[in-house]
């Protein structure tokens, strides 16, 4: 299992890289003025745009496991079913 740290939002995952508490992959927008500043430092060159989406990544030869087809159709059903409930709350 992942043991690792967990938060409630960015901004506190965010504030906890700066606590030097670990690393966080970040929205640019978000971390522009700590990276301008020192209080955050990029440690690896990669930059990826997401034209505001999200992607599931794993590598080539783990693209027909089991556990990621499922974890797939796990993300997917979910975020249908969030989208459908903020549709009818945004009708009502």
């Amino acid at each position: 299992g992942n043991n690792g740290l967990k938060f409630e939002n960015s901004a506190l995952a965010y504030q906890a890289a700066i606590d030097e508490l670990g690393i966080v992959m970040a929205q640019r927008a978000f971390v522009e003025e700590d990276l301008r500043t020192g209080r955050l430092v990029a440690p690896l060159p990669l930059r990826v745009r997401t034209s505001n989406a999200y992607y599931l990544a794993f590598s080539r030869a783990r693209q027909n496991s089991p556990l990621i087809r499922a974890f797939e159709e796990w993300i997917v059903q979910e975020t249908a079913e969030m989208e459908e409930t903020a549709e009818m709350e945004g009708a009502v």
